[in-house]
């Protein structure tokens, strides 16, 4: 029986069905895309279907061009998938709307326009869609073949823009593209948000900073030029200066435009040629927080990494590392790889608060106490106050402090205070002082009613000689009402005699007044001088009371002394010398009587206590000598 051999057919069929199977998978490939394809123009359809339920719906009136986003989506099944920019574009031609559905997916882009493109190629499609807010950035074009091209920003209609391209052959118009931008939501009427400037401005594409390989090509990333009144100027863009990538340098690229108004701006752009560069990358932070200083906090990230120069100069190779600022500006941070490349970051501070805060304090001295009532201001706010009085220190966050102690002029001292805002700055404030030092009233040793801190000494204690008188020699009983009254003056500076003890009215006649012995005249003016000048006290002229009232009142509130003479009235019979010792917040005046042990009166007139000072109508008080340290 004869065999059948077929190793032959089995050869032919392994040899030509290696490529059924490549064929069969295309096949498949090119199926799922039109059936993608095709899925896509079904959710297109529906996207115009109801589109045009929305404009039959909400009664709208189409003039030009709309761009629909407003329409239910979420019935439209598929919508999903396209994350980009999803809508219908409606126009009225002659009163007949014309709807064009848009999708922006990853693997779909609806063909909103149809444009041979045979000489220019729009980068990124025909319809650009941004929200409202959002800058334009010019996405270019390619040209397919060598041509002149002209870029023109056609006039607004709602929140649609259109760019027209032009390619030109010897003047000769070849090609027109359009691109139209919608703008979603958008009421301004500006394409590019502009404001009202008078000068033009340009954005560059890309870094500002470029580092590229020795022997690369140079590629440029592109600009943009827009105007308030001109639109989109970018083809009046000139650029001067030149890279060439065979030789190492840094290379300066300056780009320039001009409005129709002739006003100019300028971009710079840096372009570092190495021989070769590592992947590193930079990344700086900073605390945007209030205050007034900083850190910056930078990593560096990749392999190759040799060091990097800090905005001072300083040179770190760590990985992580810090900078600190106390100035806003702009910090630059180059970073250096192992092959001498480098790479520039910069971080620009512009939120420390340098103002420090401003105002006024009053310090209100009291006998027993000062308040200190601080008004003052800052932009970011004040944090607290630092009260400095004396050798006090107090830190509070009140703009009020009050101190006790007691006071007087001598240690009344000027108060200042340190004022910190929540930025960290200080503002240092000088007090006006203002001295309210009322003394208190006391009973002295010797039962005497005085004020603080004189020592109310009275003549009717005393039998020693003073003054020549008619009949002889008269005593500081009789006539001693001078010297009484300047002793007690004199305690209040802790004048001292001799011996080391405070005044008293004979160790001033004896050491004074008549240092030799020899007792002749009477008391006057002249006297006053003489003990002023041996206490190295200053006094004032002799005013005339009826006239200066008002002199002695400030004068006493500053808290020193001061002589009156007085003439026949309720205070005394005849021509008598007294000291008034201080003034308080009513006015009164404290009025000793080196003639009187009592409180009760001289005359009909009140003594040795607080007496108002504007009541002394009959008190017939002829003049007065100020007293001070």
């Amino acid at each position: 029986m004869d065999t059948y051999d077929n190793s032959e057919k089995i050869a032919k069929v392994f040899k030509y069905g290696k490529y059924i199977l490549p064929v069969l998978l295309l096949v498949i490939v090119f199926l799922v895309i039109k059936s993608c394809q095709f899925s896509y123009a079904k959710v297109e359809d529906a996207l115009v279907e109801e589109a045009k339920k929305y404009v039959a719906t909400n009664n709208m009136s189409v003039p030009n061009e709309v761009y629909l986003e407003a329409i239910n989506f979420d019935i439209v099944e598929g919508t999903e998938l396209c994350t980009k920019a999803t809508g219908v574009l409606v126009t009225n031609q002659n009163g007949k709307l014309n709807y064009q559905a848009y999708l922006d997916c990853p693997d779909y882009k609806s063909e909103v326009f149809k444009n041979p493109e045979k000489y220019i190629k729009l980068n990124g499609g025909n319809l650009v869609v941004l929200n409202k807010g959002e800058v334009y950035q010019e996405l270019g074009y390619d040209l397919l073949k060598q041509a002149d091209t002209e870029e023109i920003k056609g006039n607004t209609n709602s929140n649609i823009y259109t760019i027209t391209y032009n390619a030109y052959i010897d003047e000769v118009l070849k090609e027109t593209a359009i691109r139209k931008v919608v703008v979603v939501n958008d009421k301004t009427g500006t394409l590019t948000n502009l404001n009202n400037s008078e000068e033009p401005v340009i954005l560059l594409k890309g870094d500002k900073t470029l580092t590229i390989n020795l022997n690369s090509r140079y590629e440029e990333a592109g600009y943009t030029a827009y105007d308030y009144e001109d639109g989109k100027i970018s083809r009046n863009v000139k650029i001067s200066g030149e890279v060439n990538s065979k030789k190492e340098g840094t290379y300066i690229l300056t780009y320039s435009v001009v409005n129709s108004k002739g006003n100019s701006a300028f971009q710079t752009r840096e372009i570092n040629v190495v021989k070769q560069r590592s992947d590193l990358t930079i990344e700086l932070s900073y605390d945007k927080g209030i205050s007034n200083k900083t850190t910056i906090t930078g990593k560096v990230s990749g392999k190759g990494f040799s060091h990097v120069m800090l905005p001072n100069g300083e040179s770190k190779r760590e990985y992580n590392f810090t900078y600190d600022v106390d100035q806003n500006g702009t910090y630059r941070f180059i970073i250096y790889d192992i092959y001498g490349a480098k790479f520039i970051k910069e971080v620009e501070i512009k939120g420390l608060d340098k103002t420090s805060p401003i105002g006024t304090c009053e310090a209100d001295y009291r006998t027993k106490s000062v308040t200190v009532t601080v008004n003052a201001k800052d932009d970011k706010g004040i944090k607290d106050y630092e009260y400095i009085i004396g050798s006090s220190k107090e830190k509070t966050t009140e703009s009020k402090f009050v101190k006790s102690g007691e006071f007087n002029k001598n240690n009344a001292t000027t108060v200042k205070v340190n004022v910190q805002d929540v930025a960290g700055n200080i503002g240092s404030l000088t007090c006006t002082s203002v001295l309210n030092l009322v003394p208190s009233m006391y009973r002295d040793s010797l039962g005497y009613d005085c004020l603080e801190p004189f020592t109310c000494y009275k003549q009717k204690d005393y039998s020693d000689p003073y003054q020549a008188t008619i009949n002889g020699v008269g005593t500081i009983y009789r006539s001693g009402c001078l010297p009484t009254s300047l002793t007690i003056i004199s305690t209040k500076f802790n004048k001292r005699s001799k011996s080391g003890e405070l005044y008293t009215p004979p160790t001033l006649i004896k050491e004074i007044i008549y240092p030799d012995g020899k007792i002749k005249g009477y008391s006057n003016y002249k006297r006053v001088q003489e003990v002023a000048a041996a206490l190295n006290l200053k006094i004032s002229q002799e005013y005339p009371y009826s006239k200066n009232k008002d002199i002695l009142i400030e004068h006493l509130k500053t808290g020193n002394p001061a002589l009156i003479l007085v003439t026949k009235g309720c205070l005394a019979a005849g021509a008598h010398y007294m000291a008034i010792l201080g003034i308080n917040e009513q006015n009164q005046i404290f009025l000793s009587d080196p003639n009187s042990r009592t409180n009760k009166s001289a005359g009909s007139c009140p003594v040795n206590t607080w007496v108002g000072i504007d009541n002394l109508h009959g008190a017939s008080i002829e003049t007065f000598v100020l007293f001070s340290e």
